[in-house]
């Protein structure tokens, strides 16, 4: 047994805790303009196909892995099960065959990826897939997580003066200028994504029970209770029916071969799969949990969360005149021009950041945590030194993610560096970190938990695990093992194709 071992207090603080990780800005802000885009109803129909095809099965497999093996994603997988197998072997060939594709196309960054990550499966196995796909992606969206949390501290700081609210070209030129680091508010942006990711390391730094999870049983509910009361008060705008019959009713004219794929591709991202959050949270679970009830319950939490956040946000921009399909700028830039045309603008503005701040924290901390649990085990140190050596590491990559998150201006060497040398298409550092772990890690990391848990260490032991024997257990494994071998893996493999612009 590891030392600092930790558990969680009950079930209860435990489903609250991996129900922040997943209820964050996939739930308000990415599932509210990805929705928009794809034709409300329509898209919550696939997503939610999604949720169990994908969503449910790798979750089952994540905290599986963490209450059988009691370690963080950095070693859970060599725990159970050889590091070098036949399937680890064929994964590293399977890489180095996309790496040649990659040198083909002149794609040099994802052919150094690619190659990186088969060199590792070949020396290390399982070991290696262990930390580059459930270790390094934490800390990487860790980063680029901090920053939009920094935008968020900034619009709930300055929504108060209501001015944003007001002044509609004021709202955009404070978004442009945080966004890009400009307009006198260079140290503005960097100091807010900095006071976001030290707050997430303190909490972490705390522990389980006093840090993640008192933190979480006080702010999952506050979070559920602020929205609700958003949605009160919309829902008594005028027109605001349009906006539920947008959330409601099907129109599946929009939803498109990219849609559905963007539903596969939320589906990871809310719930934090494929970051090795449920292998950290699995391993601090007692024994008599079910993990298909705890598993369902998350699920439901999260999916609950995107359709309340749903029914906060149309309701208000049809009763506005405003367009659901902003895209990114719905929450930062629209939002505050349709909060601005009600009563209390101000209140109900501020209102809502805040609840968008809360969230973001709930799921900031999980990222960390697998991290530090990682390294705890490995190096045996102390929660406080684990953090500290992790605010030392991450911390100067926060404020240049900061400073390019919309191109590389402010680090134009940076930039030379990535677009000339390694041949890049990203138009920012930010959006090197999102789509390498959204639409590389997370997915590849997803893939690889259903192969682990099938073909290397066993469904078998994975049921066992579990603890759901009761009457629905026959059926119940039956079609979970059908749908961990069989389905799940198809619809990761082609969402992960389609994030490559390979497939569609």
């Amino acid at each position: 047994m590891s030392p600092n071992r930790e558990f969680w207090t009950s079930s209860k603080g435990f489903v609250l805790a991996m129900a922040g990780s997943a209820i964050g800005l996939g739930n308000i802000w990415r599932f509210s303009y990805i929705m928009g885009k794809y034709g409300g109803a329509a898209f919550i129909l696939v997503y939610l196909a999604a949720i169990f095809l994908i969503g449910l099965p790798i979750m089952l497999c994540e905290l599986s892995l963490g209450r059988a093996s009691g370690k963080g994603p950095l070693e859970a997988m060599t725990e159970l099960a050889p590091r070098r197998t036949t399937l680890s072997f064929l994964t590293a060939v399977a890489l180095i065959l996309g790496a040649a594709a990659f040198v083909f196309k002149g794609m040099y960054f994802h052919a150094g990826v690619a190659g990186f990550f088969a060199l590792g499966a070949l020396l290390f196995g399982w070991g290696f897939l262990g930390f580059t796909v459930t270790f390094l992606t934490p800390l990487m969206i860790a980063v680029f997580y901090s920053v939009v949390g920094g935008w968020i501290i900034i619009y709930t700081i300055v929504s108060p003066l209501g001015k944003i609210f007001r002044d509609p070209a004021a709202s955009a030129e404070l978004l442009g200028n945080i966004v890009t680091a400009s307009g006198g508010k260079y140290w503005v942006t960097v100091a807010a994504a900095s006071a976001f990711f030290l707050a997430t390391a303190l909490i972490v730094m705390a522990g389980v029970q006093k840090g993640i999870e008192r933190f979480s049983k006080i702010f999952m509910p506050l979070i559920f209770i602020l929205i609700i009361v958003i949605i009160v008060r919309v829902l008594t705008l005028p027109n605001a029916k349009e906006g539920l019959r947008f959330l409601f009713l099907p129109d599946f004219s929009k939803m498109t071969a990219e849609g559905v794929m963007a539903a596969l591709g939320q589906a990871f991202f809310t719930l934090s799969l494929g970051s090795g959050v449920g292998i950290a949270y699995g391993s601090y679970l007692g024994r008599s949990s079910s993990l298909p009830k705890t598993a369902f319950t998350i699920v439901l939490l999260d999916t609950i969360a995107s359709i309340l956040a749903g029914l906060a946000i149309f309701p208000l921009l049809f009763s506005t005149g405003l367009s659901p399909e902003e895209g990114t700028s719905l929450v930062f830039k629209v939002l505050p021009i349709a909060f601005g045309k009600l009563p209390l603008s101000a209140l109900w503005g501020t209102l809502f950041f805040f609840t968008l701040l809360l969230a973001a924290l709930t799921s900031s901390i999980s990222m960390l945590e697998g991290a530090v649990q990682g390294l705890m085990q490995k190096l045996y140190l102390p929660r406080g030194k684990a953090v500290l050596l992790l605010i030392i590491v991450l911390g100067p990559l926060v404020p240049l993610t900061a400073v390019s998150s919309a191109n590389f201006a402010n680090v134009p060497k940076l930039g030379q560096f990535f677009t000339e040398t390694l041949k890049l298409r990203s138009e920012s550092f930010f959006a090197i970190l999102d789509n390498t772990t959204c639409l590389w890690l997370m997915p590849l990391a997803g893939l690889m938990t259903l192969l682990f848990v099938s073909y290397v260490w066993g469904n078998k032991k994975a049921l066992e695990e579990m603890n759901c024997f009761n009457a629905f257990d026959w059926l119940f494994s039956k079609i979970w093992l059908f749908v961990v071998r069989f389905v799940s893996p198809v619809l990761v493999i082609l969402a992960f194709l389609k994030g490559l612009g390979i497939f569609f």
